[in-house]
């Protein structure tokens, strides 16, 4: 799961579900997964309208096991 954990202050995260395709190293047995969609989770950032900046979002993974990871995303809006 993928959650906003701090809202960017100029703009907005929307979190969804979509189908992409592994990035195994050739050399890893688990290559032949890449031609594969699998599940999985996209983050994408809007600004506010006129906006031109720096902003910030941090997300935080959670995993079936009860771990969690915080990422912070420095975002410029050119």
């Amino acid at each position: 799961m993928l959650r906003v954990a701090q809202a960017p202050e100029h703009g907005s995260v929307k979190i969804r579900n979509i189908g992409v395709f592994p990035r195994f190293a050739e050399s890893n047995i688990r290559s032949v997964c890449n031609r594969r969609r699998v599940p999985g989770v996209e983050a994408v950032y809007t600004s506010q309208r006129g906006y031109l900046g720096s902003d910030t979002v941090v997300l935080e993974a959670l995993f079936p096991a009860g771990r969690g990871v915080r990422m912070v995303f420095p975002i410029r809006v050119m």
